[in-house]
């Protein structure tokens, strides 16, 4: 098993230097390499778990033709500089293929809740043991940097080219094979993950909320804050699954769940603020790529977050169980699949490739 998973991150890090056979060289296109650096992933993933599980034929064709699609668009497209399309595709590609190769995990099973929960338990892990592994190389880097230089070979650029860059593509495919092998040892340190930074994000969202209610005109002035905004509602909704997914669907609720809740509606109180800011940017500066997608975002978190909490009230009060909180995240993943793709595939030709 270990020859087959050193096999795909080389063919994964293979598949990352094909631009050079068009002649494009990372150092005077380094966008190129970035707007297809999870399409030289995903197709490496999809075929492991093909290989792996053999599910059905009927999905190759459809997630194929995705792939070809998102690939010839996103290198056919114009894109004018470094502008904020380009920057939106860099940012939403990766996240949109990674929902196409849910697909692939899930068997196609998508509508039913125990594949889509196995495979955002999956992502919590993965995310976990990728930023091991890539913790574990940038200190390598780091390392053979220091070591090299101070006998003066100066190896920068070739270690991340070629290292550095080759290693960011085999991370996932370690990554991946280590959730399946291991996943005892994560399930048992989820938990302790989520009683460690749930309260503390809670006490954070806490304390910037009521700081921002003095605040509020920074929200409209700092443009940066609203992106920041928008990570942290990311983040929570991140943190309150992952915990969500390695817990009984059919136990109590718990002063773990309570906190879960607490976080979920402070959270939905900033993210109103955050949207009272965008409005009021919009108002005065009007449609922008980058406004266009923090709007839908901020809106599609709040209605995400907004289902979360109100099952979870629902639970806390005996009326369901985290079974209904797992169907309502099932009912949002298809949203997200299309809102990302509309930001990679609609959104830069409407704002004509700035």
């Amino acid at each position: 098993e270990m020859g087959l998973v050193v096999l795909a991150a080389m063919l994964a890090a293979a598949l990352g230097k094909a631009p050079l056979i068009f002649g494009v060289q990372m150092a005077e296109r380094m966008d190129v390499y970035a707007r297809n650096i999870a399409l030289f992933v995903i197709p490496v993933l999809i075929g492991g778990y093909y290989f792996v599980r053999r599910f059905h034929t009927s999905l190759l064709a459809p997630l194929g033709a995705a792939l070809a699609f998102a690939a010839v668009a996103v290198n056919a497209y114009p894109f004018q500089g470094e502008g904020s399309t380009l920057l939106l595709t860099v940012l939403h590609l990766p996240m949109l293929l990674w929902l196409v190769f849910g697909l692939a995990y899930t068997a196609g099973e998508w509508r039913n809740v125990r594949p889509v929960w196995d495979f955002i338990r999956f992502t919590g892990e993965f995310v976990v043991y990728s930023v091991l592994i890539g913790l574990g190389g940038l200190v390598f880097m780091m390392l053979t940097t220091a070591f090299f230089s101070a006998i003066g070979l100066p190896v920068e650029r070739f270690l991340i080219e070629w290292v550095g860059y080759s290693g960011l593509l085999g991370i996932p495919v370690v990554a991946a094979y280590l959730v399946e092998k291991k996943r005892s040892l994560i399930e048992n340190i989820a938990p302790v993950l989520a009683r460690i930074f749930i309260p503390m994000f809670l006490v954070m969202t806490v304390t910037f909320l009521v700081a921002s209610l003095t605040r509020l005109q920074a929200l409209v002035e700092d443009r940066n804050l609203l992106i920041m905004v928008d990570l942290l509602l990311a983040l929570v909704t991140a943190m309150v699954l992952y915990d969500l997914s390695a817990r009984d669907s059919e136990g109590p609720f718990t002063n773990v769940d309570l906190m879960s809740l607490m976080l979920m509606v402070t959270a939905l109180i900033i993210d109103v603020l955050a949207l009272g800011g965008i409005v009021a940017r919009l108002s005065q500066f009007g449609f922008s790529p980058n406004r266009a997608a923090a709007l839908g975002e901020n809106v599609l978190l709040l209605v995400n977050l907004a289902g979360l909490a109100y099952f979870y009230v629902r639970f806390q009060r005996g009326k369901g169980s985290r079974r209904d909180i797992l169907s309502w995240q099932v009912r949002c993943m298809p949203a997200y699949l299309a809102w990302l793709a509309w930001v990679v595939f609609a959104l830069p030709p409407l704002y004509r490739f700035i």
